[in-house]
């Protein structure tokens, strides 16, 4: 994902970037109008049908399950995801996909636990 930094916050030493999809508040420096490309890692991604706010997650966002993978015996399952313009990826187990009743359509929230800027 691209983005740009849009805001500093000096105090807590975070900036937050705006991207595609949405706004991201990461760890790092940099000045405002600097363009970065962040990579987000699919074990990073966690998924809730509400937004919870009471949880040490900075980052979440409106996504939709556009599709998810059903091939295999693995424990672990894939879901594809849109957020804003932004497409990506999510991995969790099948009980908790299945807990989520997860289904291309069903809007969630993606919590990302990890943002890495790649410079």
């Amino acid at each position: 994902i691209t983005g740009q930094i849009v805001e500093r916050d000096s105090r807590w030493r975070l900036i937050k970037v705006s991207s595609p999809a949405g706004e991201l508040w990461l760890p790092g420096a940099g000045n405002i109008g600097d363009r970065l490309r962040l990579r987000v890692l699919a074990r990073d991604v966690s998924l809730s049908l509400s937004e919870d706010t009471a949880s040490s997650i900075l980052n979440r966002l409106p996504a939709t399950v556009t599709a998810m993978d059903t091939s295999g015996d693995s424990p672990m399952q894939l879901v594809k995801l849109q957020a804003g313009e932004a497409e990506f990826l999510a991995r969790l187990t099948r009980k908790s996909a299945q807990k989520l009743k997860l289904q291309p359509g069903l809007k969630v929230w993606a919590q990302f636990k990890s943002v890495a800027v790649l410079r």
